[in-house]
């Protein structure tokens, strides 16, 4: 059961618990400590960090700070997406473990245009958008935490 970790609000993101991850991808309960979901929700994050100070790092260098702040959060729906579509397993096995730990047939997927015929697609619709609330979550965050460092 997860309920034996509290988390503390203000953690910076990159310490976030899985139990953390799973509550701010809504999902309705957390995957088991070392499961395929938890490790999933951790990579989101994980990359999607890496890759927004790799290109602020980039654009920082050729531009002011702010300037890049700017251009790189008018651009980060795209970004999550790219980052999260990455992410989610190709292998068949690896998509039933993820999509099982995150309790992912809870999932309207609707939302993208309905289900297919093909099962395997549907649990990776289903991961995917997992991840992208959580990475408009890890994003709208890691925002703040990039503001307040600077200032």
């Amino acid at each position: 059961m997860n309920s034996d970790v509290i988390e503390v609000a203000d953690k910076p993101v990159k310490e976030w618990s899985f139990i953390r991850l799973s509550n701010e991808a809504g999902l309705m309960a957390g995957p088991e400590k070392d499961s395929e979901g938890a490790s999933f929700l951790e990579i989101v994050r994980d990359t999607l960090i890496e890759h927004v100070d790799s290109e602020r790092a980039t654009m920082v260098d050729e531009y002011d700070e702010d300037w890049a702040d700017t251009a790189l959060f008018d651009q980060i729906h795209d970004i999550i997406h790219n980052v999260v579509d990455g992410c989610v397993p190709i292998y068949t096995y690896k998509i039933w473990l993820t999509f099982v730990s995150l309790g992912a047939w809870a999932e309207d997927l609707a939302e993208l245009g309905g289900p297919e015929t093909d099962m395997t697609k549907n649990a990776m619709t289903a991961i995917y958008m997992i991840g992208c609330r959580l990475g408009d979550a890890v994003m709208d965050t890691y925002r703040k935490e990039l503001h307040n460092a600077t200032n």
